[in-house]
């Protein structure tokens, strides 16, 4: 006996993906600096804050030091969201604390990975 096959539709609205930064990330997780903060100490933050309904990460945050000498990072993590980045923008200008210290939600540029130089084919490594 043939029939129509069972389908069942997905229904929700397009996602897309929305890039953002915590700036002023502590390095260190400890008070001797010893031991460096890791995507794990930032995803429990996150799912600590009271902002844990807008973020849905596609990926573990990636940490990324401010400068060699510098005792604070930032956080890149991208989140899905609407189409017009709803929670992205409720995101932006936001505070979360991180080890206590009081850290900023910004806008970042979508970054596809490390980019190879086009006149010789090297990775070429980010500015620290």
């Amino acid at each position: 006996m043939g029939g129509i096959p069972q389908v069942n539709p997905w229904v929700g609205l397009p996602q897309s993906t929305s890039y953002l930064k915590i700036r002023g990330v502590p390095r260190f997780s400890d008070r001797e600096g010893k031991v460096l903060t890791t995507p794990d100490d930032i995803t429990r933050a996150m799912e600590g804050s009271p902002y844990k309904q807008w973020w849905k990460l596609t990926s573990a945050p990636r940490i990324v030091p401010e400068s060699k000498a510098s005792t604070s990072t930032m956080a890149h993590f991208n989140i899905w969201d609407s189409t017009k980045g709803t929670n992205g923008n409720a995101l932006i200008g936001k505070h979360i604390l991180i080890f206590n210290q009081p850290c900023t939600i910004s806008a970042a540029v979508a970054n596809p990975g490390v980019p190879l130089c086009t006149n010789c084919w090297v990775w070429v490594e980010p500015p620290i």
